[in-house]
């Protein structure tokens, strides 16, 4: 079967006038899709590679900052902390402090206590103090905001059966930095 092409002379003259735009056409189309397979496709998986790539360096830049800050942190608490020589002193200054609020502390015992963990040592101060309520407040108040390396381990309380005065029993703790030429302590888990 033979199949005839009917139409007319112009027609035929346009198709052929027009087929060698249509195969420019059509080659360009076939250009543009494989230069975007070959160059624009690979270009943007890189493009999301190093955005990746950026992303993570950001995240390990803000960690390494927070660590930097963390450990400046560390070393300024590190340097407000006592030595051993001024734990001594610790006490006296807390009997002034109470002096001054007018509360008594007749007796204080202190102890230093090794932690093998973390291989710092633990100064302990133990001691009572009565008087009036309201002056005992301030007092360990003051106690707590002028030295904040110190913490209340335990406090208990009882009031006086003859007067209007309470009596607090405290136990009072701080880290012991080590003196000049020792080593800082380790952190083990």
């Amino acid at each position: 079967m033979r199949v005839l092409m009917t139409g007319s002379p112009t027609s035929f003259r346009a198709v052929r006038l027009l087929l060698p735009l249509a195969l420019a056409t059509a080659l360009a189309c076939v250009t543009a899709v494989a230069t975007y397979g070959v160059l624009l496709l690979p270009a943007q998986v890189r493009l999301s590679e190093l955005m990746r790539a950026l992303e993570i360096e950001q995240v390990m830049e803000r960690r390494q900052h927070s660590a930097q800050r963390t450990q400046q942190i560390l070393h300024t608490i590190w340097q407000q902390l006592p030595v051993r020589k001024e734990f001594m002193g610790l006490g006296v200054a807390i009997a002034d402090l109470a002096n001054h609020h007018r509360v008594r502390v007749p007796t204080m015992g202190y102890e230093i206590e090794q932690i093998k963990k973390y291989g710092v040592k633990k100064g302990i101060l133990t001691f009572d103090v009565a008087g009036r309520y309201e002056a005992i407040r301030r007092f360990i108040y003051q106690l707590e905001t002028t030295w904040p390396h110190l913490f209340i381990e335990k406090l208990s309380v009882k009031r006086s059966k003859r007067t209007n005065d309470v009596a607090f029993h405290i136990t009072l703790a701080t880290y012991l930095r080590p003196e000049a030429g020792t080593r800082k302590p380790t952190t083990r888990s």
